[in-house]
């Protein structure tokens, strides 16, 4: 029992001196809404949604803001990712975005007759006699007849069979690195090319539309507070004392933004007009798609931030449910010209409807409208983003 005692007073000293009265800090700095901007970067140029236009490094005015071969910066998406309303920090002024690719290390020979390779840190590494390689058989590494898995220890025979082939580790993972020159350099613009500077305090998003152009500046706007959306939507029945209607009190914020393009070098020419269809049960229009969204918006402009009613879809819960859009083309003179049709993989015409199957009250979300309407991809389509 002695032992018990003085071990539980050593502990209760140990655990009485780690409480300090120190603060914990970290390495940081605070962004100044007096100096600094704040910014989402967006890529929705029409090019194909594939790995070799992925991202994996992102420089902003020269910093490296992602550099991480798991959280990539792939073609319809954003960043920074992996949250709501999350922002980088810039200084205030013009901005300048570059976008870096991957690339496979490989085995080399330069004229002293040296093998070596590149690592993801751009260090030489030599390979000498003895050093392990790895290979897996999809490598098609051939020495003397055997195809090379695993690890081999490396000699001279294995050199013309290994040259150009994909570096792997210990754990037969192929190796990659950041390519140094980017495949995309632009600096903040508008849309006639005009070079822009983000003032401090404000939120922007920066999208990239056309691997040719700077981004575009595009603030986020001020989201509005969700009071009192109440709306009564008449069904257009005449045969009942007043016509039906559907009281809904709870809403969503919306905002829109184009980037159409009509073919692969042609923005879409034409004004949208957002509508939502309306979530009557009843009557003679039950489900049409008549609840204007903002107001009417061309390539590389957004409608504006409008609050939409929402039904819940169970009454006991959290409060979602589906919602339903689409687009009447706006001419240049104003007028209403349809709804917007699109062409899918095969070459058929249609009218273009989307939905997402969740939208939650009191949520703020942009939909950015981007592809190609009239070619075979990429499709003309809607992707998501959650705002707040």
């Amino acid at each position: 029992m002695k032992y018990i005692k003085y071990l539980t007073l050593v502990m209760f000293v140990g655990l009485f001196a780690a409480c300090s009265d120190k603060d914990v800090t970290y390495d940081m700095t605070e962004a100044n809404p007096a100096t600094h901007a704040y910014v989402q970067v967006m890529h929705f140029a029409p090019i194909n949604n594939t790995a070799a236009n992925y991202a994996y490094q992102v420089d902003i005015n020269g910093i490296e803001y992602q550099n991480d071969l798991s959280a990539v910066l792939q073609t319809r998406n954003g960043i920074p990712g992996g949250g709501t309303n999350l922002f980088f920090s810039v200084p205030a002024g013009p901005v300048e975005v570059k976008l870096h690719g991957i690339e496979n290390i490989t085995y080399e020979k330069d004229n002293s007759g040296e093998v070596y390779y590149i690592n993801r840190y751009y260090e030489r590494i030599p390979v000498k006699a003895g050093d392990m390689v790895y290979f897996v058989a999809g490598d098609k590494v051939v020495v003397d007849g055997e195809t090379l898995q695993g690890g081999n220890a490396y000699s001279a025979k294995m050199e013309s069979a290994i040259l150009g082939k994909g570096v792997r580790d210990d754990k037969l993972n192929q190796l990659t690195r950041i390519v140094k020159e980017p495949f995309y350099t632009g600096t903040s613009q508008d849309l006639k090319g005009n070079t822009v500077s983000l003032e401090p305090g404000k939120q922007y998003r920066l999208v990239i539309y056309d691997m040719n152009q700077g981004p575009l500046v595009t603030e986020q706007g001020d989201i509005p507070v969700i009071k009192d959306t109440q709306r009564e939507w008449a069904s257009g029945r005449d045969d009942v004392d007043g016509a039906f209607v559907e009281t809904i009190g709870e809403g969503v914020n919306i905002n829109f933004y184009n980037f159409i393009y009509e073919t692969e070098d042609q923005p879409y020419p034409y004004k949208l007009q957002a509508y939502f269809k309306n979530q009557l049960t009843e009557g003679d229009n039950a489900g049409a798609y008549d609840v204007p969204c903002g107001k009417p918006f061309g390539f590389g402009e957004q409608c504006g931030w409008t609050t939409i009613p929402l039904k819940k879809s169970i009454y006991n819960n959290g409060g979602y449910n589906r919602m339903d859009f689409t687009f009447h083309v706006i001419d240049n003179n104003g007028n209403d010209m349809g709804q917007i049709t699109s062409f899918n993989s095969k070459g058929k015409e249609s009218n273009f409807t989307d939905y997402w199957s969740q939208y939650y009250i009191g949520r703020a979300y942009i939909h950015f409208m981007h592809g190609i309407r009239q070619t075979e991809g990429p499709a003309m389509a809607a992707s998501r983003w959650v705002g707040q």
